[in-house]
């Protein structure tokens, strides 16, 4: 690093920052998901919709559908 310029340091900063909140916004979107799903899943058991929990894991556009039904955000 003692070696650089000051506008390399600077884009080396902001490269490394770029990287590491991409990052964490990737892991809180991964875990928002499967709370999302754990969720639904929940909903559809108590609800005696088994079947649709199949269902909604094999299917990304029914289970989409069925997130909007329960409003699950």
């Amino acid at each position: 690093i003692s070696y650089m310029k000051s506008w390399e340091y600077e884009k080396w900063i902001t490269d490394k920052a770029y990287k590491d909140g991409f990052s964490e916004g990737r892991n809180d979107g991964f875990n928002d998901g499967i709370e999302q799903t754990n969720q639904l899943n929940l909903r559809l058991a108590e609800s005696g919709r088994t079947k649709d929990i199949i269902k909604a894991a094999r299917d990304p556009a029914y289970r989409i559908k069925l997130l909007e039904e329960f409003d699950i955000k």
